[in-house]
């Protein structure tokens, strides 16, 4: 576990565009080591701008991978004050904790500004409320790093995007960042890259959450999120910022909202899922009702 190029590349696009402005305290999901050499790192941190540190509180990473440290000081260097990790065993000054369970007391929840796992609960059997004990460890619009295994990894699951998108949706996140990396390079999720890629080399993705309210945690149902937030349609929503998005709920605004391409894909799906005649004329039904809505309003 632990930053390779990617992971530390991630954070200073994040520092740079201002995300981290005002972020004072980071939790790492498992105790995690910088997996850079120095040279590496001291062009990373070049390329994003950033000259003037001690390097002497990095000069273990020149004899990397034979001996390691933490990422506290790589963390305060971007403006954090206060850091703290978990683990099951003693490392970096981890708090013992196991992810399989709720975690208990509330001395930590709700308390920090960035919340990250960087291949960490892929080691965890019971992996929603490992990703559960993350949504409550981070603030109210704090930041929620995961750099996760598409193949190739070491733990008990590899990841589909539909896993961190639905987890979006049900708990209203707006993402950030959602990239697979693939040989320390960023290609954007939904590209064909699965069809190109050297299967022998391994696959991640990452996906940057903000959690914009302060709720529970919504475990979200493959397909529509019926659990909580009833049968409806989710668009992409692009905000102000760049690269940022999230999800619209847009089944309320039917017929304003969508285009004719968009109600057709919609019915098509409706079809799909009806058992009898009966459904399907009540489908067509709806679908007649709001393309005469639209139509009234053209």
């Amino acid at each position: 576990m632990g930053l390779s190029i990617g992971g530390v590349t991630i954070n200073l696009e994040l520092y740079i565009r201002g995300f981290y402005k005002g972020s004072e305290s980071v939790f790492d999901m498992g105790a995690q080591d910088l997996h850079v050499n120095l040279g590496q790192f001291k062009e990373l941190l070049s390329s994003a701008g950033i000259t003037d540190y001690d390097e002497s509180a990095f000069s273990v990473l020149a004899e990397f991978p034979q001996k390691r440290m933490g990422t506290e000081v790589f963390y305060k260097l971007l403006g954090f004050k206060k850091y703290l990790c978990s683990d099951v065993i003693d490392r970096w000054n981890s708090v013992k904790i196991d992810l399989n369970y709720p975690i208990t007391g509330d001395s930590l929840l709700g308390k920090y500004d960035l919340v990250t796992d960087y291949g960490n609960n892929e080691h965890v059997f019971n992996i929603a409320e490992a990703y559960r004990t993350m949504h409550r460890l981070c603030k109210a619009q704090g930041i929620m790093i995961i750099q996760q295994q598409v193949y190739g990894g070491n733990g008990y699951y590899n990841f589909t995007p539909h896993y961190f998108e639905d987890m979006a949706i049900a708990n209203e996140y707006e993402i950030l960042f959602s990239l697979y990396e693939f040989n320390n390079h960023f290609i954007p999720i939904g590209s064909n890259i699965m069809d190109i890629a050297d299967k022998q080399v391994a696959l991640k993705m990452c996906y940057v959450f903000r959690k914009v309210k302060d709720q529970d945690f919504v475990f979200p149902c493959q397909g529509f999120i019926t659990s909580k937030l009833g049968t409806g349609i989710y668009k992409i929503q692009y905000l102000p910022e760049r690269n940022v998005r999230s999800y619209a709920r847009i089944i309320e605004n039917f017929e304003k909202d969508l285009s004719w391409v968009e109600i057709l894909a919609i019915f098509m799906i409706l079809v799909k899922k009806m058992k009898s005649v009966t459904n399907w004329s009540e489908a067509f039904g709806i679908l007649k009702g709001k393309l005469r809505k639209k139509l009234k309003k053209q």
